[in-house]
């Protein structure tokens, strides 16, 4: 269930004030997972390239 986070009686001003306050949160929660999935993968990657076994060519 969503709640309302706009009211008629608001003006127009604060209207779009308060939706690019709540687009702002729904960006900046994105780039927060974005930044935890690469941290992720970092970790995954720096002993894979460090692994000269996977690199070895006989």
């Amino acid at each position: 269930m969503s709640r309302r986070i706009f009211h008629e009686h608001e003006s127009d001003s604060r209207i779009m004030l308060k939706k690019d306050r709540k687009e702002m949160e729904g960006w900046t929660e994105s780039l927060d997972f974005i930044g935890e999935e690469l941290n992720y993968l970092i970790a995954i990657e720096n002993p894979l390239l460090n692994d000269r076994t996977l690199y070895r060519t006989t």
